[in-house]
């Protein structure tokens, strides 16, 4: 079942529902086609995951949103099981959703929406058999005819004369690059930040979660990198290894608590952020995120993938990765679930200053 609304006018709306049955490992799409006056900055989604009448909750393993012709693993997958959640339904109580970017911004560190020109879509994974119904849902900014384009972004973006800076509070450290002039219309929509079609340097929103492939060595920091199967999937992978033409802005991490977890942190070259971690035991965890149980509250609570202060960490020509340590005592395997999410600036080349 397919159904696309627009309600009101510039509010887009795509659900993408299924009916039937999912076996494990088996993927499942959903695409639509805008109209050719009309494109759509996607602002945020909604899950509706999976979950059988005694109140299982199936594994939908990640949810990987579809634009213009590419599927955006590289940048996007989204959990897709319950608890995990951190795009979760409205009807819950929500402590700040994971969003694509700002709508209406012509900045490009701001405006990294997700930019449709023709198609969009979803592909799914399941991680078990999924015999109930679940629907993923796109939200974001619908715009109709060239002018409406022109109006909100100005007839021309970027260019020479337009620097773009990132900065890393933390350690003072700071990148500059400019992005080819574009103009403005429904034909090149695709090309501004966060579209699939845009001249390097690329801009792109980008999140993941992880889970421990590997028992915890205690009192070590354990990263979750995709070499050595620290992690299961590569589409997991928390270890940047960057040269000097990829960047990744990193906002926000967290993990969900477990017993003989002591701290989250990021590690970027030999240096920890914080020293010893964040604190991350089952009693001050303050960096959850997924489904959390919160008394005086009669529906579900979820909350976001928490923001790292001081606006997070520019790791660019460098190694930076996200890690857990626990309290002396080894964790098991497939039982510590982190997450993250920031931008991703690839091929910098001559854009760099």
């Amino acid at each position: 079942m397919r159904r696309m609304e627009f309600v009101p006018i510039a509010t887009f709306k795509y659900d993408a529902a299924t009916e039937g049955t999912l076996t494990a490992g088996s993927k499942w799409e959903d695409m639509i086609y805008l109209e050719r006056n009309q494109v759509a900055e996607i602002t945020t989604m909604e899950i509706f995951a999976p979950v059988t009448p005694d109140g299982k909750y199936l594994n939908l393993q990640r949810v990987i949103p579809y634009i213009d012709g590419v599927f955006l693993e590289q940048y996007i997958n989204l959990p897709g099981k319950y608890d995990l959640l951190i795009t979760p339904p409205w009807n819950g109580v929500v402590r700040w959703r994971f969003e694509f970017g700002e709508p209406r911004q012509r900045h490009p560190l701001r405006s990294t929406t997700l930019k449709v020109a023709r198609r969009l879509g979803v592909r799914v994974f399941a991680g078990e058999d999924i015999n109930v119904d679940f629907m993923i849902r796109f939200w974001g900014v619908l715009y109709e005819e060239e002018e409406t384009i022109v109006d909100v972004f100005g007839e021309r973006l970027y260019g020479e004369g337009f620097e773009i800076t990132v900065t890393e509070d933390v350690r003072n450290k700071t990148l500059t690059f400019t992005k080819p002039e574009v103009e403005v219309s429904l034909k090149n929509f695709d090309r501004l930040a966060g579209g699939v079609n845009q001249a390097p340097p690329k801009i792109m929103p980008f999140v993941t979660y992880a889970v421990n492939a590997k028992a915890t060595t205690p009192n070590k920091p354990y990263e979750f990198k995709s070499e050595d199967g620290y992690v299961a999937e590569d589409w997991m992978n928390m270890y940047w290894n960057l040269d000097e033409d990829e960047a990744v802005v990193l906002k926000g991490i967290g993990v969900r608590a477990v017993d003989n977890l002591k701290g989250l942190g990021v590690i970027i070259g030999t240096s920890e952020f914080p020293r010893d971690f964040y604190p991350a035991d089952p009693d001050t965890n303050k960096w959850h995120f997924g489904l959390a149980d919160v008394q005086g509250y009669s529906t579900a609570n979820w909350f976001g993938i928490p923001r790292l202060e001081f606006g997070g960490f520019l790791i660019h020509d460098e190694i930076g990765r996200v890690a857990v340590i626990d309290n002396g005592t080894s964790i098991p395997a497939n039982t510590i679930h982190v997450a993250c999410y920031g931008i991703r600036i690839s091929e910098l080349g001559g854009g760099r200053r």
